[in-house]
């Protein structure tokens, strides 16, 4: 026992000033917390210990599946440059795929009152009329663990909104997006360029969509799951953006005020998750959420 002491205290003082800090950081936390959190203080972000310790707690829960978990931004943290920081980027360690972080994007860009703790991010008063979306930089098509027939995305609304937004959405080549709730009091999902429309009154909650064959997919709404028959043709060839169909700095005459104007605790890129999967993503991101205050 006094041999092992001698050596981890030998260890330390050998390692650089900041290497020691560290070390006493990392203790109890996953290698992924801890690239989590090293990626927020790379970009000058802060998130407190409860909400690591919750994202540490999410990490270990979805362990099960977290080899198809792609990209996941639950936009943590104490400001808008922390939930621009996506806690997964790839399926394993050391894999990165898109945008090392959430790219601010549009003709106007999200602001940081756009962002708090406890409410997520959004700009549901539209303040200024015009396009905002964030850019993953994940193009299903270019990245070879993502195929036609296993796409999977989804996200998490807080609020309220009823009208055509976009939470999530490609638009070229294969268009795939989620309407959590349109004006019509539906919701709209959208895969290979073929909608599917059905009764809904509240774009509140976790919608992911995930499709299993090149004729399914699982639609999981709040844990639920349904399998509904839209058949596949293409899988898609452009970045999936948050907040808006895809149009990036366009004109004031061209979008105008085409982003979603809900609020939003996060979204996820996926391959192919099966209805227990999606269960077992949804009770976790659930758990975090609520461990965020929302």
């Amino acid at each position: 026992m006094k041999t092992i002491l001698f050596l981890t205290i030998l260890t330390q003082l050998a390692l650089p000033q900041n290497s020691k800090m560290l070390l006493l950081f990392d203790d109890g936390f996953l290698p992924e917390t801890i690239e989590y959190k090293r990626l927020i203080d790379s970009v000058g972000g802060s998130i407190n210990t409860a909400d690591l310790t919750a994202v540490d707690v999410f990490v270990k829960e979805i362990s099960a599946i977290r080899s198809k978990i792609v990209r996941f931004n639950p936009f943590g943290g104490n400001n808008l440059t922390t939930a621009l920081v996506p806690l997964i980027r790839g399926t394993k360690a050391g894999e990165i795929y898109g945008n090392n972080i959430d790219v601010n994007s549009g003709y106007t860009l999200f602001q940081p009152a756009n962002y708090t703790r406890t409410g997520g991010l959004g700009d549901p008063l539209n303040s200024d009329v015009l396009e905002k979306n964030l850019r993953t930089g994940v193009t299903p098509s270019a990245i070879s663990v993502i195929g036609q027939n296993d796409v999977c995305i989804g996200i998490y609304s807080l609020t309220d909104a009823a009208g055509n937004y976009e939470d999530i959405a490609v638009n070229s080549g294969y268009m795939y997006r989620i309407d959590p709730r349109l004006a019509t009091d539906k919701y709209r999902v959208q895969l290979s360029g073929n909608n599917v429309d059905n009764a809904n009154t509240t774009s509140i909650g976790c919608f992911i969509i995930s499709r299993i064959t090149s004729a399914n997919f699982i639609l999981s709404i709040n844990g639920s799951n349904s399998t509904l028959t839209k058949s596949s043709t293409g899988e898609p060839t452009a970045m999936l953006r948050i907040f808006c169909r895809g149009v990036d700095n366009v004109s004031k005459g061209g979008q105008t005020g085409t982003h979603s104007t809900r609020m939003l605790s996060g979204y996820v890129i996926a391959k192919g998750l099966t209805g227990t999967e999606l269960t077992l993503l949804y009770n976790a991101w659930n758990k975090l959420k609520t461990a965020f205050g929302r």
